[in-house]
């Protein structure tokens, strides 16, 4: 069968090829007493509401970029093996520090923690930038809601480590050895003197990213 995309005149006669009627082109066969199959839309994912919050309350008085392997808070170069000296001087006194093997200082306004280590333990640092929260005592009390650029991709709470590799330039962020079935949740990338991780969760949206440097000196 054919149809007028004019008039809408059916034909049963599918070798006639324009509408008798007003002489447009008739469309191509088709057989009336097959079923259209439409498929069902994807379910929706749900987005947790604390996320959302997250998202929505975005600023941008921060701006931490990594570019080729160097680290730039708000137009400073940071070194990196530091001590917290230097992140004092740009976001002021942490709200906590937490002694252990090691010290955290933690700004929880603004979703940052700085892990000094001690030399005789632990002789490395790190910086751990929260774009989500889990429940450790560790962690601030907010999420980092300020700008985060690596290599010229941006993340944010929504950010997946697929979406960062399909954006950033250079290398891309590799899947660790995980052990036995378990989800894999951490992703690394070597950079010059960096280290740079992401930890996710089952879907793969960042929860953190940490940038770790050589021991300190």
């Amino acid at each position: 069968m054919k149809r007028c995309p004019k008039c809408g005149r059916t034909y049963a006669n599918d070798t006639f090829s324009f509408c008798l009627e007003d002489g447009s082109i008739l469309s191509s066969p088709f057989d009336p007493q097959k079923t259209l199959v439409i498929p069902s839309p994807e379910k929706p994912k749900v987005i947790p509401l604390e996320i959302l919050s997250n998202f929505a309350s975005y600023r941008h008085d921060i701006n931490i970029v990594l570019d080729r392997g160097v680290v730039t808070v708000n137009n400073t170069i940071m070194r990196f093996p530091s001590s917290v000296k230097p992140w004092e001087r740009l976001f002021g006194e942490p709200n906590r520090r937490i002694s252990e093997a090691h010290t955290f200082h933690i700004w929880d306004d603004l979703g940052l923690r700085f892990r000094e280590g001690m030399k005789s333990i632990f002789a490395w640092n790190d910086l751990r930038i929260f774009l989500n929260l889990g429940k450790d005592k560790d962690e601030p009390d907010k999420v980092y809601k300020g700008r985060l650029l690596i290599d010229g991709s941006e993340l944010d709470c929504m950010t997946t480590v697929d979406h960062i590799n399909n954006l950033k330039q250079g290398k891309s962020f590799r899947a660790l050895e995980k052990k036995g079935n378990e989800p894999q949740t951490l992703f690394a990338l070597h950079d010059k003197r960096l280290s740079l991780y992401l930890e996710t969760d089952l879907d793969q949206i960042v929860q953190y990213m940490m940038i770790q440097a050589d021991n300190i000196s």
